[in-house]
């Protein structure tokens, strides 16, 4: 770790993609412009190599979160020249949606249920990016 550990901070939760960690924290930590991209650039983290799945970004980001680095990286997609790794797997470029946002409605209301700031407790899971998963594998429910 490297000391910079922010307060109060987010856990990092089951399935998480490290770009929804990085967003929940810009809502907790920031009034403006609270997207991802600005957190990271106000902490020093380059954004983009977070969504590359770079193993640098992935750490400074789980340092700063308090989260164990090597699951946090379990869920990026690391960009690789064919496309992209996850979990092992090869995966083409086209086989993410990445420009558009995909959830299960069902999974956000569980998130949200009785949070106090349930802006910060609604996180994206990583395999809701994956365009041949189309339906949620906890509720059944079409994302």
């Amino acid at each position: 770790m490297n000391g910079r550990r922010l307060h109060p901070t987010l856990p990092h939760l089951a399935g998480e993609a490290p770009t929804s960690l990085a967003s929940r924290l810009a809502q907790l930590h920031l009034t403006n412009n609270a997207s991802a991209r600005s957190f990271c650039a106000d902490m020093g983290i380059d954004f983009r190599r977070v969504v590359d799945g770079q193993p640098d970004a992935l750490t400074a980001l789980a340092d700063l979160a308090g989260a164990d680095p090597a699951t946090l990286a379990a869920e990026a997609f690391r960009r690789v020249p064919e496309g992209h790794l996850f979990r092992g797997e090869r995966l083409p470029k086209s086989s993410l949606l990445r420009t558009s946002l995909r959830f299960c409605p069902a999974c956000l209301l569980d998130d949200c249920s009785g949070a106090s700031k349930p802006e910060v407790m609604a996180y994206g899971r990583t395999v809701w990016s994956i365009a041949a998963i189309r339906t949620c594998l906890c509720f059944g429910v079409q994302l």
